[in-house]
């Protein structure tokens, strides 16, 4: 294995013949935080030593990525783009989850949810800074599905996903109309309810493969779910399944 080489920007490269790989070091991505957008040079391209090779945004800061050897781009690593756009997926199917709950809430009643109103208005105010605006999303969304998985207050539930629908919807656009979610809900559900049985029969039949360890046949079983749509979770009471959103 090749030697690791770090820069004064916690960048790293590694050079295995006359290819390089270069990323950013553990410390600056602890640093960073929950990455919520990455933005990668496209194969093909051609970057400068010292020049801007990237940028990732976080639920922190902005920050470029820096080549410290010039070159063509032959690959990169899809993985974080992938993880950025999980976090869209992961607000919509939240917001989708509260906005089938019934109750009256508003988010102007929760200091939280007023604070992170105030700071993604001063981001915008502030040329536009996207950034910030997406950070206080991603935080309203945390606090929205904290509060589904636990079972909070209802009012704050309709609440933050009132807020979502007024900051990541109406002023982000990152949102379909609600009737269109509304409806894309019934359909999962009616679709979930017609799997259920299937699902329920192929699980069984994965845990007892796993208790006599035949993993290739549990493999197999879990990739013949995944091919419907389902995704399986395995936890210490045993595996739970939802539809991949």
């Amino acid at each position: 294995m090749s030697e690791v080489k770090f820069s004064k920007e916690h960048e790293w490269i590694t050079l295995e013949g006359d290819i390089a790989t270069i990323g950013i070091t553990k410390h600056a991505t602890e640093m960073l935080g929950d990455i919520v957008f990455a933005e990668l040079p496209e194969k093909g391209s051609n970057v400068e030593k010292d020049g801007t090779a990237g940028v990732v945004e976080s639920t922190k800061a902005a920050s470029d990525v820096y080549t410290p050897v010039s070159g063509e781009v032959v690959d990169t690593n899809q993985v974080i783009v992938d993880d950025s756009e999980s976090h869209h997926n992961r607000m919509f199917a939240a917001y989708r989850d509260g906005l089938v709950t019934k109750g009256k809430g508003d988010w102007r009643d929760f200091p939280d949810l007023v604070e992170s109103a105030s700071r993604f208005e001063s981001g915008m105010d502030d040329d536009f800074n996207t950034r910030i605006a997406i950070v206080e999303v991603q935080n309203v969304t945390k606090i929205l599905r904290a509060l589904l998985e636990d079972g909070g207050l209802q009012e704050k539930i309709v609440a933050a996903t009132g807020w979502i629908s007024n900051f990541a919807g109406d002023v982000l656009g990152l949102l379909p109309e609600d009737n269109e979610i509304i409806s894309e809900f019934e359909r999962t559900e009616t679709e979930r309810v017609d799997l259920a049985p299937i699902v329920e029969r192929l699980l069984e039949e994965r845990e007892e493969a796993r208790l006599v360890r035949e993993w290739e046949r549990a493999d197999r079983i879990r990739d013949e779910l995944s091919k419907m749509g389902v995704v399986v979770e395995d936890g210490t009471d045993g595996a739970t399944w939802r539809l991949s959103d």
